[in-house]
């Protein structure tokens, strides 16, 4: 099982891919930037703001691939754009 550390929400200075929907966003978006730790391996991930509530929403166990999220964070946006 991962363990994520230090999450914490930064302003991209570059462009990054989000780990849950797999979408490119641009500098200057307010993306979650993690270290995670797998099998002795460390790594960082972002995650866009679609991704952080859907992973607010998920049990502390629940693991995710890149763009696992990315069907659902389209179905929260359609809904969010539509109120």
């Amino acid at each position: 099982m991962s363990q994520i550390l230090n999450p914490r929400v930064v302003t991209t200075h570059k462009p990054h891919i989000c780990f849950g929907c797999a979408r490119e966003f641009p500098k200057g978006t307010k993306m979650e930037l993690s270290c995670i730790v797998d099998g002795g391996t460390a790594w960082t991930c972002y995650l866009c703001p679609t991704c952080m509530k859907l992973t607010q929403e998920m049990r502390y166990d629940d693991e995710y691939c890149c763009g696992d999220l990315l069907e659902d964070a389209l179905e929260l946006e359609a809904e969010e754009s539509e109120n």
